[in-house]
């Protein structure tokens, strides 16, 4: 660490740590760094992950959230028909919110299976 610069000399295995992978062959390690490009190089190695938690139940995923969907579809006439998918994957249990929405608005609700074999335990 350079005094008063705010750089930081790499050496071999902070080099390998940072560039490993992501340089080309043939292309030159940098030997100095700003300790601000050293850290998003470093932030920037590792793997997105996302911590869900509701109630006492705790679940890490890798990668980012599937978004919640919400559909309308129309079933003949002027009869509605609104799909919640994928609410699982915030730790909100399907039945419970059926059963809450039904409650708050004064509806009919129902889960069912959802289809493809991507999809098995998963309901709508």
């Amino acid at each position: 660490l350079d005094a008063g610069a705010g750089n930081v000399t790499l050496d071999p295995h902070l080099c390998d740590a940072l560039f490993k992978g992501v340089l080309k062959k043939g292309d030159a390690y940098p030997q100095r760094m700003s300790k601000s490009d050293v850290a998003k190089a470093w932030l920037h190695r590792f793997h997105p992950q996302t911590s869900v938690s509701r109630g006492g139940t705790r679940v890490v995923k890798k990668g980012a959230l599937q978004p919640l969907r919400v559909e309308s579809d129309r079933r003949g006439g002027d009869r509605r028909i609104t799909r919640v998918v994928g609410c699982e994957t915030y730790l909100i249990d399907p039945e419970e919110l059926a059963r809450t929405l039904g409650v708050k608005l004064a509806t009919a609700c129902a889960t069912g299976e959802l289809e493809g074999c991507k999809n098995v335990g998963r309901r709508e």
